[in-house]
C-alpha cells in the first residue's frame, strides 16, 4: 500500500482492528525477521505467570547468561507487583474492562483479513509462533500448521536459511529466496 492509502485504511477501521493489525504486523515482522535469519525468540508472558522459575531461566539460558542467576530474577520479579502500576494499563484499570467481542460478521470478516494479509493465525485461533520460549519445535510447528501458508512457509524458509548458513564460514552469507 502507498503510504496514504495505508493511512486512509488505518484511520477507517474500527478500534479493534486497529488493535488486531498492530498485532498482526507484530507477529509477522517477527516471522519474517527470524526467516532472515535474524536470531530472535518469543516469549509468552502465560509462561511467566503459570511458572516464573522456568520462564527465567530459559530466558537466561537462551541469552547466553548463567541461568544460576534466574531464580533471582524470578523472584524479584514476583514481588514486583504491577509493572503497570501507574498506568492506564494497569491490572487493577484493566480488570474493569471485559474482553471485546466481536459482534457482527463485517467485523469478523476484517479481522480474519488483516490476520491472513499478515500471515499470521487469525485471532481466537491458538498463537505459538515458532521459536517461542519453552516449546519444543513440534510443538511450534503444529501451532504454525494452523496459520496461514505464508507464515508457515516463511518458517520453513527461514529454518532452511539458518541451515544453509551454519553450513557456511561465518554464518553469514543469509539471503531471501523467493518461491
Amino acid at each position: 500500500l502507498e503510504w496514504a492509502r495505508a493511512e486512509d485504511y488505518f484511520t477507517a477501521l474500527p478500534p479493534l482492528a486497529k488493535y488486531a493489525l498492530l498485532w498482526a504486523v507484530v507477529c509477522r515482522t517477527y516471522l519474517l525477521a527470524r526467516a532472515d535469519g535474524l536470531l530472535i525468540a518469543a516469549c509468552r508472558l502465560d509462561d511467566l505467570d503459570r511458572d516464573r522459575d522456568r520462564f527465567c531461566r530459559e530466558v537466561f539460558e537462551w541469552c547466553g547468561i548463567d541461568a544460576a542467576h534466574a531464580a533471582l530474577a524470578a523472584r524479584a520479579s514476583a514481588h514486583a507487583g504491577d509493572a503497570h502500576q501507574a498506568s492506564i494499563f494497569s491490572r487493577s484499570r484493566l480488570a474493569h474492562f471485559r474482553a471485546p467481542t466481536v459482534d457482527s460478521a463485517e467485523l469478523r470478516r476484517t479481522l480474519d483479513e488483516i490476520c491472513d494479509n499478515c500471515g499470521v493465525p487469525r485471532l481466537g485461533e491458538p498463537t505459538l509462533l515458532p521459536g517461542t520460549l519453552g516449546h519444543p519445535a513440534d510443538e511450534a510447528g503444529k501451532s504454525a500448521a494452523l496459520a496461514p501458508e505464508s507464515a508457515l512457509a516463511w518458517h520453513r524458509q527461514g529454518e532452511a536459511l539458518q541451515s544453509h548458513s551454519q553450513a557456511q564460514a561465518g554464518g553469514l552469507a543469509l539471503r531471501r529466496e523467493t518461491s
